[in-house]
């Protein structure tokens, strides 16, 4: 059993390089697996690895069997039923009602909002105490039971959480999972530490940085019988502390490895990019760059907005603030943040394409269609209460009832209404869905937060910045806060490939300079 080691600051192709690794042992026949937190992020490798094959659904075959996400490989190892969605929230209200506490309907919306959430949920930005206390459970898990380590790492009294509470809950949440003979995403990792490990000859680990004590045992764990056991990493990228993340995991496996690597130059960073996130981590840098990223500091301006211009803001009350006050009312789509098409004037959108008569009615009832159900997810009762709603505002002049017909219904119940659309309603307009709008004056754009852009890269990205007055107290009082808020912005100037723009944005919200 070989552990090899790869370092490589961003852009120097870690991801391409273990890819590499895998698509070789697949044309040896050997068996591998390539395991990683975030599913876009696994979605991506996919991609990526079926273009390794002359035949690209061969590839994609065996992606989806091996490049995996960890929760994925427990789910595989143990066979295991998971709760999610509302049945999910129906259980975890019984247990509060336990723990006494309170779930309203607000409370019920916020944590449905943290369990289907891709991006790990920072306490800091939630507003009732149910979800504060779910996602502080999730931490705890993450964190493996380290009462020192949890209480160390989250200022609870700051978010009003008693930390008898939260072990209170978690003590009642896992017995009762226990005796219903389920488990939740958190709960599916600890028991993923009793799982017959896989027989692979390759096991490769992308973003180690990021491994939280529970996930560094489960790595040990599964890939205890592999014949050679990568680990991806760079510490400096390692932003998840507040949920028990710790770069030290990945260091010290880069002390025990037989063999280390360093993978080098960076394709993506310029020299000028480089200096600046040294600026921004606090450190100096000296890799080697290859790239040839333009880096601006201008004041906000709608003319920094290209299309598929990435967008990043440190929190999602920023960003919140960013769309609200900017986008508004504005010829601008956007997706990965509350995607424009579930935004109440969505219709308006539409409406103004069909008066620029460059849609007929019969394309505008498609459209329509398109992207309400993409919206919300095949979810039918949503779908037609918002669209209940455009109706008695008397934006739509056809009915409801009408409108979602029998056939419809069935694609959404079945969950396969993206095929239904794009095949029997849609046609070709379905792979033209954003020329349309673009034909329209519309310039599509990416928002995101630096969490939620890790590991993406974009060739224009702007940088609004600004930190919240939480984040920089928690800076002024803890050394490990104030370190990984660095990182968080070494993060975040590092995902421009050709331009950077770092941007002065007059946010309603009061900030305060990032570090």
């Amino acid at each position: 059993m070989t552990l090899i080691a790869v370092y490589g600051p961003p852009g120097t192709g870690k991801t391409e390089y273990a890819l590499k690794i895998l698509a070789e042992a697949s044309y040896e026949g050997r068996p591998f697996i390539y395991e990683t937190y975030r599913r876009w992020m696994t979605l991506d490798a996919r991609a990526r690895f079926a273009d390794f094959f002359d035949d690209p659904a061969e590839g994609s075959k065996l992606a989806r069997k091996f490049i995996v996400t960890t929760h994925a490989l427990c789910k595989r190892l143990l066979g295991a039923s998971i709760l999610s969605g509302k049945k999910l929230v129906l259980e975890i209200k019984k247990v509060m009602r336990d723990c006494n506490i309170f779930t309203d309907d607000n409370a019920i919306k916020e944590l449905l909002s943290v369990i289907s959430s891709d991006v790990v949920p920072d306490i800091s930005e939630l507003k009732t105490l149910p979800a504060k206390i779910y996602t502080a459970y999730s931490y705890y898990v993450d964190m493996f039971f380290d009462r020192e380590l949890f209480e160390e790492r989250l200022p609870l009294a700051e978010y009003r959480i008693k930390p008898a509470k939260v072990y209170d809950f978690t003590e009642r949440w896992i017995e009762h999972l226990d005796n219903i003979g389920m488990a939740d995403f958190p709960y599916l990792l600890v028991r993923g530490l009793d799982v017959e490990p896989p027989l692979v000859d390759v096991f490769i680990a992308d973003e180690f940085h990021d491994k939280t004590k529970l996930k560094f045992e489960l790595f040990k764990r599964h890939s205890s019988k592999a014949e050679k056991r990568y680990i991806l990493f760079d510490p400096q990228q390692s932003i998840y502390g507040y949920a028990g993340a710790d770069p030290e995991f990945s260091l010290k496996l880069w002390e025990e490895a037989a063999e280390k690597i360093t993978l080098s130059p960076s394709f993506r960073l310029s020299e000028e990019q480089r200096d600046f996130a040294s600026l921004k981590l606090g450190k100096p840098l000296d890799f080697e760059c290859a790239g040839s990223t333009k880096i601006e500091k201008v004041s906000w301006s709608f003319d920094l907005l290209s299309d598929g211009t990435l967008v990043l803001a440190r929190t999602r009350g920023l960003l919140s603030d960013f769309i609200e006050n900017t986008l508004l009312g504005k010829p601008i789509i956007w997706d990965g943040f509350r995607g424009w098409a579930s935004r109440r004037d969505f219709v308006d959108v539409l409406l103004r394409c069909r008066t620029s008569q460059k849609l007929s009615y019969d394309e505008f009832q498609l459209l329509f269609k398109y992207l309400k159900a993409s919206a919300f997810n095949g979810k039918k009762a949503q779908l037609k209460r918002r669209m209940d709603e455009a109706h008695k505002m008397g934006r739509l002049s056809f009915n409801v009832g009408s409108f979602l017909s029998r056939e419809f219904l069935r694609a959404l119940r079945k969950g396969n209404i993206d095929n239904f659309l794009d095949h029997r309603l849609m046609g070709e307009y379905a792979e033209n869905l954003r020329s349309i709008l673009q034909n329209n004056g519309y310039k599509h754009i990416h928002l995101r937060t630096i969490h939620g852009a890790k590991g993406a890269t974009f060739a224009n990205v702007v940088v609004l910045r600004g930190i919240t007055s939480k984040i920089q107290r928690a800076m002024r009082f803890d050394d490990f806060q104030r370190e990984e808020e660095r990182r968080v912005w070494y993060v975040a100037v590092t995902r421009a490939s050709q331009n950077l723009y770092y941007c002065d944005y007059p946010f309603t919200i009061h900030t305060f300079p990032e570090p």
